[in-house]
Order: structure tokens, then C-alpha cells, then sequence
């Protein structure tokens, strides 16, 4: 009888119940930072027909990084004699608040049929990093801290970057595994090597103890000023959670906590915070003439092998600069040598660390033509120092050689000509055969020397004529100097695409542009800097997208010398490059 009663109770219950659709939401956390993720579910439980979500409030004040996730479970009831199918779905979400404080969830509606349904509300407590955490609050906290050394740089300027991982010291973790690393957008990014015995360490933040473990170090150079984003570190973090298994004895030995429970790993994803890091522009106040971007603090100091050479004999003469700085814009020196000395293409010598601090040598190899005595003038490099905030000037000793001997007057090979070019003119030399031509008793020497030199000058002086009448017109042949300039060196660049050298691409897009501009404002290559192209061609109303463009792509080649872009990139770089130019010589 007693048995009929509690079925009969029971089956009661079930049809009162059974039939009740509702809308719960719950989350695993209720206090959180607001770098944190953490878990967030909508359950839609005992619904009959199709289920529509009409509101989500609270909802837009996270970020959703990851879900909605759905399961679902079905089963048949039958009530009164109608069978019938109900399910119960729940969708998963990963939420990381978007701001601080406290931040209502819910209700949450959905409609089913004619019938709208609404569900609890939750309120999370978000705590930004450095609050005041209450007591009972400082549990099982854990977060990502971005710690930059200098948000306030300017370009050329190398900072440093640390992620460090911070915990409450009642947590245990295992090793973290790195899901997203940061983007360098604007920046040169140089990995530091961390060591591999890293520990927790006890630190005092915000007034809270925490555990604290060093992720990962970048040294930063930005390229150009402006503000922009040291994006967000993603790790997932296993956490060591306990979890109580059911008691299987009366026996006070068995409850001890040994054997009460037993501790396994879940995983959550943290990020850090996104840093803004402003990069300041070089003041114009004092900028010399000759500075082209460099950022540091430099020495610089020149050597030779001899002082004292005979006629032809070669010279190695060293110019090595020494100090913390943007090394990367040191490309090449304007040295200006003697006209007697045939100068070959210097080799770029370095030797630095991942903050730019070292050294980097130019080695000039010359060969004097003629006997005298010679003096190399001093060569000054300018640079802005970021922590005096002022432009600063090195410079080397003069340098003075003896060449003695005599000079094989049948060799005159003029200044700054590299030894691949002197092959190119030995092919170009013609002889002439000798023939019946004009007997030397035929004409005087004075005759023979006008002709000569009219034969000579006729040229330049029909030159100048047309200069002057209007015939040749002045911009046209900068213009296509400048273009023939940039194509001798761009074509050598198809060569490196097609055996895969994309660094070696870069390189040559780099100089290429930079000779090219260098012809339009009558510079040397050397004394160039992107942000004077930039500034030239705004002030012609060049396009801002051309600009724009035409910066992606340098960025590209100042990038490409750590980091190496893709085959495709590099490919499109090459079609897009002679086309910007284009537009850029329409409107030049």
C-alpha cells in the first residue's frame, strides 16, 4: 500500500512538472579581471516545439571569444495519454568583459510558440588590473600583466616588452601554451630569449600576493611615429581543480581527504590587455640638413691599413660606428674621397644585440691613380638623441695619405666607379684599324687638336642649345632619370623573386625607390628618409591611398630584413610598385 502511494505521488509530481518549459543562464565565475574569459551558458530546458532567442541583454558588454556551442538532449513523455517530445538545448559561450565593475546578465527571452519566456540574471564583479580586491574576493584569481618599458618612444627608439603571468598563490598550474602571440603592427619585433628553468616568483600587486611567471619578452623598434597597438597575448592556462568524488564509506579512515576527492587540470583562456604605445615624431627644432633618421646615441671612428702607398697600390680604409640605436637606417656613409682614387663598393661589417646596442663597419678598399698628397675629409653622422632630446653630431678624424710614384697616364678611371662597372666598359671599347686615313704631314699638330675638340664639345654645346631654346625640357629629363635610375636596379629584383630570395627582394625594392626619390630631390640615396618621400608627395596632392601604398610597401622592406614576407607578397609588391610610380609621375 505504501509503495502504491509514493508511485501515485510521484507520477503526479511528473505530470505537474514535466511540462514546464524554462530559460536558466549561469556562468563558472561571478568575480573575474577584466582580461579574463569565463564561461557562460543559456540552457532552454523541457520546450516542445522550435525555440527563437528574442533577447540577449547584457550580452553586448562582452567580448565573444569563442561559442555559441550547442548540445541538445531529447526524450518522449507521455502525459495523459498524448506522447509527445520535449527538448533541452544549452549553448556555451566564452565571454571576456569588455570593461570594469559590475556587469548585469539577463534576462534572457525566448519564444517559443506563442509563448515568451525569460530567464534568470546574473551580475559579474570585473576587477581591472592593480584594484583593491576585497578579501574574500582574492581567490582564484589569475590574469596576463603587459609590461612596457617606454610608451612614449620615438622612431628608431627600441622598448621592451614583458608578459608576465599573474596568480593567486592558492592556484596551481602546468605549463601554459601559447594560443595567439601579440601583433607588432608599426614595429621591428626581436624575440628575447627567456630561460627555460623559469619559476614562480612572489609578487605584491595592487596589494594582493600573487605568483608570478615571466611568458615572453619582445624588444620593439617602431618605425615611424604615430600611436599604435601592442596587441593582446592569448595563453591557455591549465588550472588544477579539485573535484569530490561520492562517499563510499562509513569508515573515518576512507573520509580522510586523500580519498575524498582527487585533483585534475581544466583549461581557460586568458589574454592580456592591449597596450597603446605613442610614438613621438622627431622635433624640427635644430634638425640639421644631413639627418636622416637615425635615433640612437653613436661614436663613430675611421683607420687605415697605411698612410704611405706607391701609384696603383690599394688602401683599406675602416669606418666603424659604435653605439644603441637604429643601426637598420645606417646603411651606407657619404664619404667623400679624392677624384684620383678609384673607389670600390664598401662591405657592411655588424655585430648586434636584440636592443640594437653594438656596432657596424663600412671597409672601403681604394686605389690612388695619381702621385700627391691627399686628405679625406671628416665624415659626420647626425642623429637625434631620445634621452637629451637633441640632435647630436659624430664625427671622425681627418685623414691624410702620401702617394708616391708615377701615374700610368694610359688609366684614368673615373670616381666612385665599382669594379662590375669597369668590366661593362672594357666591353664597350672599340680599336681602330689603322688605314690610308690623313698623313701626319697633311695637317698641323694646332689643327689637329681643334678638330679634336670641336669633334669633342659639339655635342655638349648642341646640348646646351636646345636647353635653352625651350627643345629639351628640364623635368622631362629628371623625370625620365629617375625612372631609368629606379628600373636598373628594380629589374635586378625579378631575378631574386624567381630563386625565392624574398630578403634580397626587399633590399633592392628599398634602394631602387630610395635612388629613385633620391634623383627627384637632387640627394644622395643616403640622405633619404621615408617620411620626407611621404611629405614631398602630399605636398604635390599626390593621392593619400598612392601614400599609403607606397608606405605598406617600404614598411614591407624595412620588415622583410628580420621578418620574411610571404612568395606571393612579395610578388604583388613587384607587379604594384611600377604602377604606383606611375600615378605618382602623373601628378610629379
Amino acid at each position: 500500500m505504501k509503495i502504491s502511494i509514493v508511485v501515485l505521488i510521484l507520477s503526479i509530481c511528473s505530470i505537474a512538472f514535466a511540462d514546464k518549459p524554462s530559460v536558466v543562464i549561469s556562468s563558472d565565475a561571478t568575480s573575474i579581471f577584466q582580461n579574463e574569459s569565463f564561461q557562460f551558458t543559456v540552457s532552454f530546458n523541457n520546450f516542445d516545439g522550435e525555440i527563437s532567442m528574442s533577447e540577449t541583454k547584457g550580452l553586448e558588454k562582452f567580448n565573444v571569444i569563442g561559442g555559441p556551442y550547442q548540445s541538445s538532449s531529447n526524450r518522449w513523455e507521455s502525459i495523459n495519454g498524448e506522447t509527445k517530445s520535449v527538448t533541452s538545448i544549452v549553448l556555451t559561450y566564452s565571454l571576456r568583459p569588455k570593461f570594469g565593475g559590475s556587469i548585469k546578465l539577463g534576462p534572457f527571452k525566448a519564444k517559443s510558440g506563442d509563448k515568451e519566456y525569460s530567464s534568470n540574471t546574473i551580475t559579474i564583479r570585473v576587477y581591472k588590473q592593480g584594484d583593491s580586491i576585497p578579501a574574500d574576493k582574492q581567490k582564484n584569481q589569475a590574469y596576463i600583466r603587459t609590461v612596457v618599458s617606454n610608451k612614449n618612444p620615438y622612431p628608431g627608439e627600441t622598448i621592451r616588452v614583458d608578459y608576465f603571468l599573474y596568480i593567486t598563490p592558492d592556484m596551481d598550474i602546468r605549463a601554459p601554451k601559447l594560443v595567439d602571440s601579440p601583433k607588432m603592427k608599426g614595429f621591428i619585433k626581436k624575440d628575447i630569449k627567456l630561460s627555460d628553468n623559469r619559476e614562480l616568483v612572489q609578487k605584491i600587486y595592487g596589494g594582493i600576493k600573487y605568483r608570478t611567471l615571466h611568458v615572453l619578452s619582445y624588444y620593439l623598434t617602431p618605425t615611424a611615429s604615430g600611436k599604435y597597438n601592442v596587441e593582446s597575448l592569448v595563453l591557455d592556462v591549465p588550472f588544477k581543480e579539485k573535484k569530490r568524488r561520492r562517499r563510499r564509506s562509513f569508515d573515518p579512515f576512507m573520509d580522510d581527504d586523500i580519498f575524498s576527492g582527487f585533483r585534475s587540470y581544466k583549461e581557460k583562456r586568458l589574454s592580456s590587455d592591449p597596450v597603446t604605445v605613442n610614438v613621438k615624431s622627431f622635433p624640427s627644432e635644430g634638425k640639421p640638413s644631413g639627418f636622416n633618421g637615425l635615433s640612437g646615441n653613436f661614436s663613430i671612428k675611421s683607420s687605415f691599413d697605411k698612410d704611405s702607398v706607391k701609384v696603383n697600390e690599394a688602401i683599406t680604409i675602416k669606418f666603424k660606428v659604435r653605439g644603441k640605436g637604429n643601426f637598420n637606417d645606417l646603411q651606407s656613409l657619404g664619404i667623400n674621397f679624392p677624384n684620383d682614387f678609384e673607389i670600390y663598393d664598401p662591405v657592411r661589417k655588424e655585430s648586434l644585440s636584440g636592443d640594437n646596442r653594438g656596432w657596424v663597419e663600412f671597409e672601403y678598399v681604394v686605389i690612388p691613380r695619381f702621385p700627391g698628397d691627399y686628405e679625406i675629409s671628416p665624415e659626420k653622422i647626425f642623429f637625434f638623441n631620445p634621452k637629451s632630446k637633441k640632435y647630436q653630431t659624430a664625427e671622425t678624424q681627418k685623414i691624410s695619405l702620401k702617394v708616391y710614384g708615377k701615374a700610368n697616364n694610359s688609366m684614368v678611371i673615373p670616381n666612385n666607379i665599382t669594379r662590375k662597372e669597369i668590366k661593362v666598359l672594357g666591353k664597350d671599347i672599340r680599336y681602330i684599324k689603322k688605314g690610308k686615313g690623313i698623313e701626319k704631314n697633311n695637317i698641323s699638330i694646332q689643327n689637329y687638336l681643334l678638330l679634336s675638340l670641336g669633334i669633342i664639345f659639339l655635342p655638349f654645346f648642341s646640348y646646351l642649345f636646345a636647353l635653352k631654346s625651350g627643345k629639351i625640357d628640364k623635368n622631362s629629363l629628371k623625370r625620365a632619370k629617375a625612372y631609368k635610375s629606379f628600373m636598373k636596379i628594380y629589374r635586378k629584383s625579378k631575378q631574386e623573386i624567381e630563386s625565392n630570395n624574398i630578403k634580397e627582394f626587399y633590399s633592392l625594392t628599398e634602394l631602387a625607390v630610395f635612388t629613385y626619390f633620391a634623383d627627384k630631390l637632387n640627394k644622395s640615396t643616403s640622405g633619404i628618409i621615408p617620411d620626407e618621400i611621404y611629405f614631398m608627395l602630399s605636398e604635390s596632392s599626390v593621392s593619400d591611398d598612392v601614400i599609403a601604398s607606397l608606405k605598406d610597401i617600404l614598411d614591407r622592406c624595412s620588415l622583410n630584413k628580420f621578418i620574411t614576407s610571404s612568395i606571393d607578397e612579395a610578388k604583388s609588391d613587384f607587379r604594384n610598385l611600377p604602377l604606383l610610380l606611375e600615378k605618382i609621375e602623373e601628378v610629379l
